[in-house]
């Protein structure tokens, strides 16, 4: 496991580099934990936070904000595309991924109202396309 420190809103590797993080957003405990795991399996000094609300979201993004937040859409209390409106209008510099069960025209304009930079249908993940995202805005940071 690697080991982050948190300081003056910035977390850093035990030789003291800035390491960008990122935050995934959703209400199932199961598929945060996956994904989650699945990339830090393939990316490198990143540190990756979860969040099950609106709420805690919100909580930990004030303390230091990520490059990149994955949403989904349906969550407890205030929803995903509410949220990313939140977010967007507070860090216009945040990447938002909209990443749903809920696949459909109407849900894609909608998160693209919202703000969403990005909208992908969980039942299409594709890992590799999102490591490449990751990446291109890895390097921006």
């Amino acid at each position: 496991m690697k080991d982050f420190r948190y300081q003056d809103n910035f977390f850093y590797d035990n030789r003291r580099t800035k390491v960008p993080w990122l935050l995934i957003v959703d209400d199932n405990e199961m598929f945060r934990n996956v994904f989650r795991t699945s990339l830090m399996q393939r990316i490198e000094n990143i540190d990756i936070h979860e969040a099950g609300s609106a709420e805690n979201a919100m909580a930990k993004i004030s303390d230091s904000p990520p490059f990149l937040i994955f949403m989904d859409i349906q969550l407890p209390g205030e929803n995903g595309l509410q949220l990313t409106r939140k977010i967007k209008h507070l860090y216009p510099q945040i990447l938002v991924v909209v990443c749903t069960s809920f696949d459909s025209n109407d849900y894609r304009q909608a998160a693209y109202r919202a703000g969403a930079d990005y909208f992908f249908s969980k039942s299409a993940i594709n890992i590799k396309k999102l490591i490449r995202l990751i990446h291109s805005h890895m390097e921006k940071e």
